[in-house]
Order: C-alpha cells, then structure tokens, then sequence
C-alpha cells in the first residue's frame, strides 16, 4: 500500500512545475485553513480521481473535503457539464479540470490559519 502511495504521489508531482514537486513542502503556518472544500466529480472521470488525490496530500491544511457526484443532480450537471473536477474552497471555485498543486500551495500559504479550538 505504501508503494501504491508512493507511486501515486510521484506521478501526480512529476505532472507539476519544479516548485511543486517538493514532497517535504510546508506553509509558513501549520493548521488548518478554509470552511469548506468541495470537489464536483463525476463517475469515471481519472482527473476527479488526481484532483483528490492532490487535495489528500494536502489534507493536514485542509478542512474535510465534500466529493459531489453532479451526476445525482441535474442542476449540477447543467452547471458544470463535462467541466469536471472542479474545486470550490470557501465558495469559491478554485480550479477547474485539473489542481494545480504550486497555486493549491500558494493559497494555501496565503490564507491565515483557523485559531485552534480553547
């Protein structure tokens, strides 16, 4: 299993500039950052699956990721058609068909972390 993770996490990284392919990378303030991260996805579709996956590296900065099948929703599907993975943090769409893992960083790093709980 570790290999497989291993594996996943290279060609996910090889697939990213130079700058984000550091797998030892780090904000400049630990925590956990936004209110909410939604990923639209669709049955099948192997961007949905990197585009979580980026998200997973990236889940000790992250609060709890929502997966979203548009397929279960007319609405949805109108909305984002084949557009998909699509990434919305914060009510925000973020990315669209693929995560780009050094502007995942930067706004990551960008964004004051949650005060921890008293």
């Amino acid at each position: 299993m570790g290999a497989l993770i291993l594996a996943v996490l290279a060609v996910i990284l090889l697939r990213q500039p130079r700058e984000a392919r550091d797998p030892q990378w780090q904000p400049d303030q630990p925590g956990l950052r936004f209110d909410s991260v939604i990923l639209y996805t669709r049955t099948g579709c192997h961007l949905c699956h990197q585009a979580l996956d980026t998200l997973l590296l990236h889940s000790e900065f992250l609060t709890a990721i929502s997966e979203v099948d548009i397929d279960t929703d007319p609405e949805l599907v109108e909305r984002f058609g084949k557009s998909v993975p699509v990434v919305v943090i914060d009510g925000r769409e973020r990315f669209r068909g693929q995560v780009n893992v050094l502007l995942l960083r930067r706004l990551i790093d960008a964004t004051v972390p949650h005060a921890p709980p008293q």
